[in-house]
């Protein structure tokens, strides 16, 4: 997976629910490159990324199921047996569905606190996405998220 960010945005990013990503990016427009993750090598790179683990009710009782239901708890698995899987230049999360536990497992990911950018200046994102075929109840995303974030103002803060 290839995460390239040519001039500035003020957000991290979000990277969650059982898909595999693919990013790339053309120079042609915005030829400064500031920021950018390959996935060399077989594992997260923890100084841009940070799995987010849990089911979100440490966050309140309200943010149970992330606030929105979601039925998986996150990992911080890694490897090809884990939810979160880095092996040629590509970024892997898995859904996976325990029998034994009759629970969802999967893998969500930011860059809070670790990449931000300005959103005052020109800017140029490219994402590249592989969703499963067989992809029925998955929502992969990827959010642009502010660090600073006021509820109220969101999504147009």
């Amino acid at each position: 997976m290839k995460l390239l960010f040519h001039n500035s945005v003020a957000f991290p990013l979000l990277l969650l629910v059982g898909t595999s990503f693919l990013i790339s990016s053309t120079q042609a427009q915005c030829p400064k490159l500031l920021w950018s993750d390959e996935f060399d090598g077989d594992s997260l790179d923890e100084t841009k990324w940070s799995p987010q683990v849990g089911d979100g009710c440490t966050l309140g009782e309200d943010m149970c199921g992330w606030g929105n239901s979601e039925w998986q708890v996150y990992t911080n698995e890694q490897g090809p047996n884990g939810n979160i899987e880095v092996s040629d230049g590509t970024l892997k999360i898995h859904a996976k569905y325990d029998d034994s536990t009759q629970s969802y497992t999967s893998g969500r990911l930011r860059s809070l606190g670790k990449a931000d950018f300005d959103m005052s200046k020109p800017l140029r994102i490219e994402a590249r996405m592989k969703v499963p075929k067989e992809s029925k109840g998955l929502w992969p995303a990827f959010w642009m998220m502010p660090s600073q974030m006021e509820m109220s103002s969101w999504p147009l803060g």
